[in-house]
């Protein structure tokens, strides 16, 4: 996804995949070089984050690209979050959460979600991160978007 870093040998820097140019890039066994890249919309596919424990880095696609998963790194720097605060991108755990302890209803949430998405200029399938109290994080920028708490508890009938 556009959020996943990986190592930018040309910039000598970790580089969000949405922001890459035509650059060389890190890999298990050398550097691979972009020529061209295609940002038209693809099919959907199944995608799957991942927290590795200890280094964080891991290799990733056919061509081993050398990835870094700091996007919870990223946003904990950003709004000077603790290290211990969790984080997670599975927004069905949240809307549970928060139903459970915010009494807020898991179709209210999303609507809320989808908004949050919208006025950021992101799409429904666009990644996002939380906060376990319903904070919104874009995992590019690591910035605060919204809140699924604000406008309280709310239950559909």
């Amino acid at each position: 996804t556009a959020a996943h870093r990986l190592y930018s040998a040309t910039r000598r820097a970790w580089v969000a995949a949405g922001q890459l140019g035509t650059e060389t890039l890190q890999t298990r066994d050398g550097t691979v070089r972009i020529n061209r890249l295609d940002r038209s919309p693809q099919p959907a596919q199944n995608v799957y984050n991942l927290e590795v424990f200890g280094t964080h880095r891991y290799f990733v696609g056919d061509q081993n690209l050398l990835a870094h998963n700091d996007c919870f790194d990223l946003v904990r720097s950003v709004n000077n979050l603790p290290r211990r605060a969790r984080l997670s991108m599975n927004e069905d755990f949240i809307f549970g959460r928060l139903a459970e302890y915010n009494g807020i209803d898991p179709r209210v949430a999303g609507r809320r979600l989808h908004d949050i998405k919208a006025a950021s200029g992101r799409g429904g399938a666009d990644n996002v991160i939380f906060d376990y109290t319903g904070n919104v994080f874009s995992p590019e920028t690591g910035e605060l978007i919204g809140s699924l708490t604000l406008g309280g508890a709310v239950t559909l009938r």
